[in-house]
């Protein structure tokens, strides 16, 4: 209610609890939702997609599996986000890490990371 109210998204860190967060979602479709530290398969990814569901990813991304890769393959570049937590990992060494498996242009994926930061928060948010 509290995402709604002010037109922010819901940031969910899930694990092994998909199926009860998309029940969740289907309940309330009109909300924008964050998968923090996502994690998840290719399948899953296509579940998700569904609704307005955007994709962060910070550590994981060096995990090397076919799970893994597959997953941010199969994701739009417009519906991502990085993060690093409280690791030792700098933000620009997730960024090199996710244009190699995507093979994206860093400054390409640079400029769409800043429209995705637009189109979800807006103007709520000062950069």
């Amino acid at each position: 209610h509290l995402a709604r109210q002010l037109q922010l998204p819901v940031i969910i860190h899930a694990v092994k609890s998909l199926s009860d967060i998309l029940n969740i979602m289907k309940k309330n479709s009109d909300l924008t939702f964050i998968f923090h530290a996502f994690n998840g398969n290719h399948e899953q990814v296509n579940q998700l997609l569904k609704f307005n569901t955007w994709f962060s990813f910070g550590e994981s991304i060096f995990k090397k599996s076919n799970k893994t890769t597959d997953a941010i393959i199969s994701i739009p570049a417009g519906r991502i986000f990085f993060e690093t937590d409280e690791n030792e990992i700098n933000i620009k060494t997730v960024y090199s890490e996710f244009t190699t498996i995507k093979n994206i242009p860093l400054t390409e994926l640079a400029n769409r990371i800043k429209e995705n930061v637009s189109n979800v928060f807006g103007d709520k948010l000062k950069l």
